[in-house]
């Protein structure tokens, strides 16, 4: 018994000096499975195969392990957004919204743990600096694009509103999509496909060509 013990122990992420990411993984098992609302720092140590102290090492309570957890969510969904751009090779503002506002969708699908937990402020301190400062990046990318649509104008308060607008819809299909309804009201459509022309559409509305 103590052999087995002992093995177990050197497989552990913790002996590998892993174990932050470790616990980041086993919180994302959890919620995938059970909802975040399951999530606790002891079930975590125990799914990371860790002591119960052990998380203590990273975060100093569960709200911090939150706030990792969903500044890891708005990195991961930033590296999709820039895969999604770098294959598609978007032409102007235009495409360009068209392919970040399909690659938000692609991430709520298969992130969808990660992306409930970004925008579920009640769960982590919302000026954690590392959340904070994920966020404020995906922002600015989005009003860098709309701006890029009138160069040399100065339409910052309207650039914020269409910024808003573009990351309300995107959201919105998301949170839709993700609580069945979308299931529901179109029966027999594809929402991937649905969801791809909406953001097309509101592109084509949101950045018209001259």
């Amino acid at each position: 018994m103590r052999r087995e013990s002992s093995a177990k122990h050197a497989n552990s992420p913790y002996h590998h000096g892993d174990l932050r990411a470790a616990l980041l993984d086993a919180t994302d098992r959890l919620a995938r499975a059970a909802g975040l609302e399951t999530v606790t720092l002891r079930a975590v140590a125990r799914e990371a195969g860790v002591s119960h102290a052990a998380p203590a090492h990273h975060f100093r309570d569960k709200r911090a392990l939150f706030a990792a957890y969903a500044a890891q969510g708005w990195d991961r969904m930033g590296a999709v957004i820039l895969d999604s751009l770098a294959r598609e090779a978007p032409r102007g503002p235009r495409e360009t919204l068209s392919a970040v506002g399909r690659a938000y969708l692609v991430f709520a699908r298969t992130d969808p743990a990660r992306f409930q937990a970004m925008f579920r402020r009640d769960l982590y301190d919302p000026k954690d600096p590392g959340v904070r400062a994920a966020g404020e990046a995906t922002w600015r990318f989005l009003e860098d694009t709309i701006a890029s649509a009138h160069p040399g104008e100065d339409r910052a308060e309207p650039r914020r509103t269409l910024t808003a607008m573009a990351w309300s819809a995107a959201h919105g299909f998301a949170a839709l999509e993700a609580s069945g309804r979308l299931r529901a009201q179109l029966p027999g459509a594809s929402e991937a496909g649905v969801g791809e022309a909406m953001i097309d559409r509101l592109a084509e509305l949101m950045l018209p060509e001259d």
